[in-house]
């Protein structure tokens, strides 16, 4: 592969220290390409689950208004669940080592929420945390679902 004993100009090929300094230099630019796009994938990942609750709270309100039902929200830590009386409607799993809270009661382990037929719904904001990131996903009175987050 490499011919230490080449000295004249009229071989071809790249000697072992071309190779090798061709080498070094593209795992310098590997490891440094990894150390920038390691944290824009760790917040995309985090808005991407934001979203993914964002349109099943929507999609739960537009479903109570045009049915005209009462839903229930189930939250719990790892889980939220839509009901229409005892029928699940839809779920939501948060991957290993996210946690969904209520922002006012930091406390509890799992509570409900009713969505009612009017539009018109009780504000609450879940907390969508993993490690010291999160994403607050708010329901306003007037049942408007969005989501702002905050990575430290």
């Amino acid at each position: 592969m490499c011919n230490k004993f080449s000295n004249t100009a009229s071989e071809q090929g790249y000697s072992c220290l071309e190779l090798l300094i061709a080498l070094v230099l593209s795992l310098i630019l590997v490891v440094i390409a990894t150390s920038i796009s390691a944290p824009l994938l760790r917040t995309s990942t985090l808005k991407s689950q934001a979203r993914q609750i964002e349109h099943l709270l929507s999609g739960s309100l537009a479903s109570s208004v045009n049915q005209k039902s009462k839903l229930t929200l189930y939250i719990s830590r790892r889980k939220l669940q839509v009901f229409n009386n005892t029928q699940l409607l839809s779920r939501y799993q948060t991957p290993k080592g996210y946690s969904l809270k209520k922002q006012s009661a930091q406390n509890l382990d799992s509570w409900i929420e009713d969505i009612f037929p009017s539009g018109v719904q009780s504000p609450f904001t879940l907390v969508l945390a993993r490690n010291k990131d999160l994403c607050l996903i708010t329901i306003s009175l007037r049942g408007r679902v969005s989501s702002k987050c905050f990575f430290l």
